[in-house]
């Protein structure tokens, strides 16, 4: 048992200080703090997901046999399989967008560390995750890359986002009009109209 003890410490020791860096790392803690963003969705989508799938099997099922409960399942698979498409829209909507919230998620959460405008990034993440994410099939989006299919482009479109309008503050390039100096609004909305034409 010493032995086991004396191990674990020193994995403690060894990987502790490896743990705190990994934790501390701005972009890590992004794609956490981003990817929060979608728990109460999934947790709403997956309570919808339950209702549109009963457990029980209707090949299997015996009217004659069955008591009240058997028949109670019966009877909502029956009405869940009838109105399927209606039952899982939320879950489409939640689950089936996943992607798309984290791409918002992890661009607000580090311009939010970066200080910089956060929800104008988040939008900007969002609008380059659809570009790249939602094709158009026959002139309709396919929502076949909203989710979490397509997480690992969101995650990476949210960072470069974020680092390219960055980049564009420090380097100040800025579009300057004297008249508009008191529009602080209008003069921002115009710095992330430069900001988006770059990242298109």
């Amino acid at each position: 048992m010493k032995k086991n003890a004396t191990f674990l410490e020193k994995l403690d020791r060894v990987l502790s200080p490896i743990g705190s860096k990994l934790g501390n790392q701005i972009h890590l803690k992004a794609i956490s703090t981003g990817m929060m963003f979608g728990l109460p969705f999934i947790v709403v989508g997956s309570l919808f997901l339950i209702f549109a799938n009963p457990p029980i099997n209707l090949e299997l099922y015996d009217p004659e046999t069955a008591n009240f409960f058997v028949r109670f399942l019966a009877s909502w698979k029956e009405f869940a399989v009838a109105h399927y498409d209606t039952l899982t829209a939320p879950y489409n909507m939640t689950m089936g967008i996943f992607g798309l919230i984290c791409a918002f998620g992890i661009a607000y959460s580090l311009a939010r560390d970066y200080q910089l405008n956060a929800a104008m990034n988040g939008m900007m993440s969002v609008s380059i995750f659809m570009l790249v994410a939602a094709n158009s099939v026959e002139g309709q989006i396919s929502t076949e890359f909203l989710g979490t299919n397509g997480l690992f482009v969101a995650i990476i479109i949210g960072l470069i986002v974020v680092e390219v309008t960055r980049l564009i503050d420090r380097l100040n390039w800025k579009i300057t009009m004297p008249d508009l100096s008191q529009q602080r609004s209008l003069l921002l909305s115009i710095h992330y109209c430069l900001c988006s034409l770059i990242l298109f």
